[in-house]
This record gives C-alpha cells, sequence and structure tokens, in this order.
C-alpha cells in the first residue's frame, strides 16, 4: 500500500470498498494525512511521503462515504448505447486512438497547458449534485436528531439513553441499538454504576472521561481543557436523571 501512495496518482477500478473494512480505513488513514510510517518490502519500517491523488472508478455509489465527507470530489459518467455492438465499435475506436494515433501523448499534452493557478490543494473537494446524492444516502437521520437534541442542551455533559426517548419512537430504534446510535452521536457509554443509591448508565461527552475513585467524588474530566472539568453531582444532566429518577432497564 505505501507503495500505491508514495506515487503521484493512484488509480484504482470496479472499487466496493465497505465501511468499516480493512481497505476502508487504509484509504481514511492514507487520504487525511500528508506521511505514513509503515514498513516496505525489503525495507526497514520508516516514515514515508504519500502525495498520491487518489481516483477510484465503480459501477456503484461509493457509500463508504461519511455525512459531510471534506475528501473525496464525486461525480457520475454514465454513457448510454444504442446496442452492446455500439458499445464495442465506441471501445475499440478509443482503444486505437490511445494506442495507435498518440492519445495518450494528447491527453498529457493537455493536462500539460490546463490552468490550475486558481487551484487550492488546502481546500474541500467540490459539493456535486451526485456527492450530495450519496451523503443523503449514507446519512443516518436518528443520529442527527440525537446530535440535535445535544446541541439544544451546551450545559449539559452528562445524558441518559432515554433523554432521546423520541428518537428511539420515531425511528422505531430497538434497546439493543441505543449504545451504537449514541457513540455515532458523539457520546461516550459510562457502563452501568450505583450513584447515590441508584444504579445508573450515563453517556457523556466524547470529549470528557468520567472518573470514579473509591472515598472520592465522581468527576467529569475534561481529556484537554481542565478548565471545564467538575463534579459528576454538579453537571445538569446528572441532577436531571437524578431528580426524575426514571425507571427502566437501559437507564436504572
Amino acid at each position: 500500500m505505501v507503495d500505491i501512495f508514495t506515487g503521484t496518482w493512484a488509480i484504482v477500478d470496479e472499487t466496493n470498498i465497505k465501511k468499516g473494512s480493512v481497505d476502508y480505513n487504509t484509504i481514511k488513514s492514507n487520504t487525511g494525512q500528508t506521511f505514513i510510517e509503515s514498513s516496505r518490502k525489503h525495507e526497514h519500517f520508516k516514515k514515508w511521503y504519500i502525495p498520491a491523488q487518489l481516483i477510484m472508478f465503480g459501477q456503484k455509489a461509493p457509500t463508504f462515504i461519511e455525512p459531510e465527507d471534506r475528501r473525496f470530489f464525486i461525480n457520475r459518467w454514465d454513457t448510454e448505447f444504442e446496442s452492446q455492438t455500439a458499445k464495442d465499435d465506441y471501445f475499440k475506436a478509443y482503444t486505437d486512438w490511445l494506442y495507435k494515433e498518440d492519445g495518450f501523448a494528447a491527453i498529457a499534452g493537455l493536462l500539460a497547458v490546463t490552468d490550475i493557478s486558481d487551484v487550492r490543494i488546502e481546500s474541500p473537494p467540490l459539493m456535486t449534485d451526485d456527492k450530495k446524492m450519496v451523503i443523503n444516502m449514507v446519512t443516518d437521520y436518528s443520529v442527527s436528531d440525537i446530535k440535535d437534541m445535544i446541541n439544544q442542551h451546551p450545559d449539559r455533559i452528562c445524558f441518559l439513553a432515554s433523554d432521546f426517548e423520541k428518537v428511539w419512537d420515531k425511528y422505531e430504534i430497538k434497546q439493543n441499538q441505543f449504545v451504537y446510535k449514541l457513540e455515532e452521536a458523539g457520546l461516550s457509554d459510562t457502563g452501568k454504576h450505583r450513584y447515590d443509591g441508584l444504579r445508573r448508565r450515563f453517556f457523556i461527552r466524547s470529549s470528557f472521561h468520567l472518573r470514579r475513585q473509591q472515598g472520592l467524588s465522581s468527576s467529569l474530566e475534561h481529556k484537554v481543557d481542565q478548565g471545564q472539568t467538575r463534579l459528576l453531582s454538579e453537571d445538569p444532566g446528572y441532577i436531571f436523571a437524578m431528580d426524575m429518577a426514571l425507571p427502566g432497564s437501559y437507564t436504572s
């Protein structure tokens, strides 16, 4: 894989990438950074420069794209042919042009004189109608609704699964999916523990860590800004949960 990404272009045909697969994770990692530390055949483990521009072709929409993805330009090229014979004739003529009439040189010449002075490599790829279609296809609207509800309570770090009852009902989400949906929305599962005599399973913003130490009050510690650290008992979400004392196997 290092050999591929150290080139100028990496062109892959007939792609079928599944989200969460090894290929997906490799692409996500290598398209998001300039260098990678890896081993290479017959060479030692070291840092490699990976400037390759990745171009992928496929017969299906790239459903591995994430909502609000900033890495990929997506467009659809679709040529209709009247018959299989017309299609065969088209590609035979195209291949002959490439190999017998200096087609490759013509393409290289066009690229050489194309003005790209206004291109900014740090800018996100263009948003096309096809990219919008793919993003809409892969968007989990239940997770979007959960995020909206979280944003409505900027003062809270701590939440219960039951706080999102409207989402579970609206999308008919089963209880065994709650944790996954909440984690997708940016909340971390703290597991079930006893607080003030009640067993609770809290979900906290992923930028925080719940510290529980015997003999000390539990605290919500920000992973970067210690100035945002607070006692668990002072969090509005915790206070609300304990005041309501809501029943339910997934909250109590």
